[in-house]
């Protein structure tokens, strides 16, 4: 989800695409067309930028934070009709970094997502929120409404390859008007300039790299229709800046986080002024990205190490130069690179010596500098691209023409909601005993019986 670093290491989250230098959030044109798409807003693009995507829950629309950092859909409940969803029982114990937590029950509900369905999909209806006992000053204290559950947005649609206990990710079983599942392999453009995005929908695999994701353990099997787990925080990525040893370690791709959150040993912690370079690569699939600190692409240290079950976080930013895909069958996260007869060059960010893998956080944590000792899974093979020559010309601003403000959908107004203070990678939490390698969201921090997710708030 958003990001505010997990309750034990304050983080930092990565980033990247530099490749070819195409306009930001422009679908390549040598990538296969998708199966559809649904579109979304961004909330404060210039600061603390967060993709909303409007839903609905019997008939009434609903703003949700689409976050590829969580799994599953969490609504306020006094947003949702009660004669729309059917309670099945109290939901686990969740909540996130920045100290929030939510008390809700778990209830099945058809959600509308664009001109989509999920048909019947375990959902929480959050009824109230509070502070976790180490985290008393939390976005919800004193009964205050934290901003994603009802102070701004209505809730969190988690789109996590990761299991989370009671929940589905909604792109498991959402269908068109023929019943056709379309969400299976999704995958995520950000277009800065026009403060929007979209999720594209049954998205082959031609174009992309891909890296296969360990599969992990759950705490409860939803269902036996329900998605294998995958850890999506075990994607190798190297990251390297003027100032900062160059790091190559585990990392997740995470929409609701509105930052480039780092994990990096020896660093000096704290927030990058506006000008520096970061530069970032996948080197399993020859993908490599730069980036610029400054309005929008946040970029933040912390001196600690990025394992395989938190640390490293590249937000939002790192979808803003291609899609980044994700197939919830296959387990994998795929990279749009360049094709094997075009011109070969060098990444943003040299490979190390040792083959740069996705190791099996469920057997050994992946230490900063150890070789990975999984195979590569990619397709098809690739290498980087040649930076370009030249600087690609600034790319002209949205002008679709304005329609009454009162009468647009939200994904169309491109307006800025309030600062998002509160949300943050959710640590999913598990009930009873749980080995310590059971499905985490994104961070580390375990708070009595229950374990929450890495959150960077903004």
């Amino acid at each position: 989800m958003a990001t505010r670093i997990t309750a034990t290491a304050a983080a930092v989250s990565l980033a990247g695409a530099l490749l070819a230098m195409r306009p930001a959030g422009a679908v390549r044109a040598d990538l296969p067309a998708p199966g559809g798409s649904i579109p979304f807003s961004v909330a404060d693009p210039a600061t603390t930028p967060r993709p909303v995507v409007t839903a609905a829950i019997g008939g009434v629309p609903l703003l949700l934070l689409l976050d590829t950092g969580s799994t599953g859909i969490r609504v306020s409940s006094e947003k949702v009709p009660a004669a729309a969803v059917t309670v099945t029982g109290a939901a686990a114990p969740y909540g996130y970094g920045s100290g929030v937590r939510l008390h809700g029950d778990k209830a099945d509900a058809d959600v509308a997502i664009g001109g989509y369905r999920t048909g019947r999909l375990p959902i929480e209806l959050v009824r109230s929120t509070d502070c976790f006992p180490d985290k008393r000053s939390c976005p919800a204290a004193n009964g205050a409404k934290p901003a994603m559950f009802g102070g701004v947005l209505d809730g969190v649609m988690g789109v996590s390859p990761e299991g989370a206990a009671g929940l589905v990710n909604p792109m498991w079983t959402l269908q068109d008007a023929a019943g056709n599942h379309v969400g299976r392999r999704f995958a995520v453009r950000f277009a800065p300039s026009e403060a929007s995005g979209s999720i594209l929908l049954d998205v082959p695999a031609a174009g992309y790299g891909l890296v296969q994701l360990p599969a992990t353990p759950t705490a409860e099997r939803v269902r036996a229709a329900a998605p294998t787990s995958w850890n999506p925080r075990a994607v190798r990525t190297c990251v390297a800046a003027a100032g900062i040893p160059k790091v190559c370690a585990p990392a997740m791709f995470d929409s609701g986080t509105p930052d480039l959150a780092l994990a990096v040993p020896g660093a000096s912690a704290g927030t990058w002024p506006a000008g520096r370079t970061l530069e970032v690569a996948v080197p399993q699939v020859g993908w490599a990205a730069a980036y610029t600190s400054g309005p929008g692409t946040g970029v933040s240290v912390a001196d600690s190490p990025s394992t395989a079950t938190g640390g490293t976080l590249l937000g939002l930013p790192a979808f803003a130069k291609g899609p980044i895909r994700f197939d919830l069958t296959a387990g994998t996260i795929g990279f749009p690179v360049q094709a094997p007869s075009a011109p070969q060059g060098r990444s943003a960010v040299p490979d190390a010596p040792d083959p740069v893998t996705t190791p099996d956080p469920v057997t050994t944590p992946d230490p900063v500098t150890a070789p990975d000792p999984a195979p590569a899974v990619s397709a098809p093979a690739v290498t980087p691209p040649a930076a370009p020559a030249t600087p690609p010309a600034p790319e002209r601003p949205h002008s679709t023409p304005k329609k009454p403000e009162s009468k647009r959908p939200f994904h169309e107004t491109a307006k800025k909601a309030a600062r998002l203070p509160d949300t943050g990678v959710p640590m999913s939490a598990a009930l009873g005993a749980v080995t310590a390698l059971t499905a985490l969201l994104a961070g580390i921090g375990t708070v009595l019986a229950a374990r929450r997710h890495g959150d960077h708030e903004a």
